[in-house]
């Protein structure tokens, strides 16, 4: 495992997206564009270890997902993975930011695909760490996200099952979310449909979109034959480690870095 001396935890930034929807992000770094979409929970602190590295061969803008983070719910219109994908567009377009390399680590990785897809020429690439697949991983098999997020619309609900809803998360490894987060989190499961991921990575493949894949082969969420099997389909640079859990981008944050630079530099050349 390799990681920088000191992680990155620099100010949050505001920034408008429409009338009374502001977002929250950190931009480090200058050179190509880097904007890394967190997963489910969590926020742009998610890749503290992985903006260091980064940021010294590019521009690294990490944005806290609506109603994670210090971005409020309010801000994206709902919480499918459309209307998410949407989001991530309208920070890049409002940040002014070039063909970014859009990256997302595990459910993150379902948003950057769906972006990518809705836009294919407003990225350079997209890099994909420890993101689900194309077939349903072990975390979702096991969790009953779907039948809990139906009702958590519901305050009485949300009130019956915060204690039990924590529990499982805490069991997990995701021990500093809100309770808030956690029901979002669970109703926005209950809205992604693993079948239209597949169908966005079929698009991906097809559209020929540079595509850099991380995993690490010890992932207690999702298989590594998955993710292996993810990477032959899509095509594109792969990089699997022996460790490094479900959070590769911050055990491996220095090799990821170093991969994302190299595989976006050569991007350029090709395009030139």
């Amino acid at each position: 495992m390799s990681r920088p001396p000191e992680p990155s935890d620099p100010a949050k930034l505001e920034a408008f997206i429409g009338p009374g929807r502001t977002f929250a992000y950190t931009d480090e770094g200058e050179g190509p564009c880097f904007l890394l979409v967190h997963g489910l929970p969590g926020s742009g602190r998610d890749f503290r270890w992985l903006a260091p590295p980064l940021s010294r061969g590019g521009r690294v803008v990490r944005v806290d997902m609506p109603g994670f983070g210090d971005t409020p719910a309010a801000t994206a219109p709902g919480l499918d993975v459309p209307a998410r994908a949407r989001f991530v567009l309208a920070v890049s377009e409002a940040l002014g930011l070039e063909r970014p390399v859009v990256v997302g680590h595990s459910m993150g990785g379902v948003v950057a695909a769906r972006a990518a897809v809705l836009a294919p020429d407003a990225f350079a690439g997209l890099g994909l760490i420890a993101s689900p697949g194309l077939r349903v991983h072990r975390a979702l098999r096991r969790g009953p996200f779907r039948s809990i997020g139906k009702v958590l619309g519901s305050p009485v609900a949300r009130r019956l099952l915060k204690k039990p809803m924590r529990q499982m998360f805490e069991a997990s490894g995701f021990r500093h979310a809100s309770d808030d987060e956690l029901s979002r989190t669970m109703r926005i499961l209950s809205e992604t449909s693993m079948a239209e991921h597949v169908s966005a990575l079929a698009d991906v493949r097809r559209s020929g979109l540079p595509t850099l894949h991380a995993w690490s082969e010890d992932d207690p969420m999702i298989e590594d034959a998955i993710m292996r099997d993810t990477a032959r389909s899509i095509g594109g640079e792969a990089h699997a480690y022996p460790d490094g859990g479900h959070n590769p981008q911050k055990h491996h944050a220095v090799e990821i870095a170093a991969a994302l630079l190299a595989w976006r530099a050569a991007g350029a050349r090709a395009a030139e």
